[in-house]
């Protein structure tokens, strides 16, 4: 298991970013041959000092996750851009919650939208109730945390 698991951290070491530390960029393994404690870190994250871990494979998380209620302006997932398309606070970071019956997922939070600066753009994951940001005001919808920003 921590063969594949050195694999796998040496796949995803190819990102090519400008914002995380040297440590994103180091070798997934140390001088005994087991699983580092630096991690992959998404070109969108900051990484942060990696923390001692007790297991080759046991890994910590090391990305800061927001408290709840913290204001937030929603980004388009669907263009690349820096439009922002909403004012919003976060409600909940812990992917296996659910929203209107669906899990928030890994790579989402949920969010109360308080303003729709971009009224149709389309939400993330739609449901009966919202499909477009200015269905959602005042409502509680899963947004990609990497567009997110703070």
């Amino acid at each position: 298991m921590n063969d594949r698991l050195m694999a796998l951290e040496e796949r995803n070491l190819k990102c090519v970013c400008t914002e995380v530390t040297t440590s994103h960029r180091a070798s997934p393994t140390d001088s005994n041959n087991h699983a580092s404690n630096s991690r992959i870190v998404f070109c969108n994250e900051r990484a942060s000092t990696p923390t001692p871990i007790t297991s080759p494979v046991s890994r910590t998380n090391e990305v800061q996750v927001p408290r709840k209620l913290t204001p937030c302006k929603l980004l388009s997932w669907v263009k690349e851009d820096d439009q922002v398309l909403a004012d919003a606070q976060i409600v909940e970071t812990d992917p296996e919650k659910e929203i209107h019956g669906n899990p928030i997922g890994l790579n989402c939070y949920s969010v109360c939208v308080i303003t729709a600066h971009v009224e149709n753009a389309p939400v993330f994951k739609p449901t009966d109730e919202f499909r477009k940001l200015k269905d959602a005001q005042g409502g509680v919808i899963t947004w990609p945390k990497n567009r997110i920003v703070f």
